[in-house]
């Protein structure tokens, strides 16, 4: 038996807290969502990618000016198949791809999936 949480959130989202796994569940739209919708989704992941890079450098890592990232937001919000298109030390490719992953997008009703790609700009302050 399961034990579920529910609180609302507000804009629409309501999270299920339940005792294994959370779950982000959001109202699903009809179409797809606008590019300015999945901008806003992908700007939460912007915390993440930040870190991924600041790691690297900190770890000793050769400056990476920027990358491309590929992936398909499937009609659940989840993220598809990410990949980086340019050639990066692997330890960085995996924490964007998985912070890329912990992303959820607006769920939509639509034939296919959407294919998206995204260009990641570094840029080192200086303190």
């Amino acid at each position: 038996m399961r034990l579920s949480i529910t609180m609302s959130l507000g804009l629409g989202l309501t999270f299920l807290a339940f005792a294994q796994k959370p779950v982000l569940v959001r109202s699903v739209l009809t179409g797809h969502p606008t590019s300015e919708m999945i901008r806003n989704d992908f700007v939460d992941g912007m915390p993440s990618f930040r870190s991924c890079h600041q790691s690297h450098i900190e770890k000793g890592g050769g400056k990476v000016n920027g990358l491309t990232l590929k992936f398909n937001i499937g009609l659940n919000g989840f993220v598809n198949s990410p990949l980086i298109e340019e050639d990066a030390p692997k330890t960085l490719k995996d924490c964007l791809i998985a912070s890329l992953l912990a992303i959820q997008f607006q769920p939509y009703e639509a034939e296919k999936e959407i294919e998206v790609k995204q260009p990641l700009i570094f840029h080192e302050k200086e303190l």
